[in-house]
């Protein structure tokens, strides 16, 4: 088994049999869910092949760089709200993964609250974190990376109703169920 296809499954497990996980009250860090797993691929047919026709995954958007080339693709597990992002071109066989292909992608509901409340936690929010947090992206969201103990590295996303995973439906905000 590879490691994309045990990283997959290890997701979709954990989408399927655990309950969301939630922190007390309603803070400004509180996660709503686990919302997605990116994955480098070298080429995007291959990969959407093997993710689509033979796994069963269903793909719900695509995010284009401006020359209008796929930057990645999402697709949904099943009829969940969990969901793999693949980046095209981003992996060549045999070679290590790029730091931020692999990441575990949460949803917040106020990202610059987040970074605040984590510094106040003692967590060492990485140099430039509020300023790359408060630029609107290409998806018309805002986010920042962090990186876990082990060094995996952790997207928290904040939604906007004009972003694209909002308006496609792959995201809810935190205010709606």
């Amino acid at each position: 088994m590879t490691k994309d296809l045990r990283l997959v499954l290890l997701v979709a497990v954990l989408c399927w049999s655990g309950p969301k996980i939630l922190l007390a009250g309603d803070e400004p860090t509180a996660i709503g869910t686990l919302w997605h797993a990116g994955l480098a691929v070298s080429e995007l047919k291959p990969a959407l092949h093997f993710y689509i026709d033979q796994l069963g995954f269903k793909e719900v958007m695509r995010v284009n760089r401006p020359d209008g080339t796929p930057m990645l693709v999402f697709m949904r597990l099943g009829d969940s709200k969990s969901f793999v992002e693949v980046f095209p071109g981003t992996k060549t066989p045999g070679a290590a993964p790029l730091p931020n292909s692999y990441h575990l992608g949460l949803v917040v509901k106020d990202l610059q609250a987040t970074l605040r409340t984590l510094v106040a936690r003692g967590y060492p929010v990485p140099a430039g974190a509020f300023k790359q947090a408060a630029k609107l992206q290409i998806d018309h969201g805002y986010l920042c990376f962090i990186k876990d103990p082990d060094g995996n590295i952790i997207e928290l996303n904040q939604t906007t109703p004009e972003s694209v995973e909002f308006k496609s439906g792959t995201v809810l905000t935190m205010d709606k169920p």
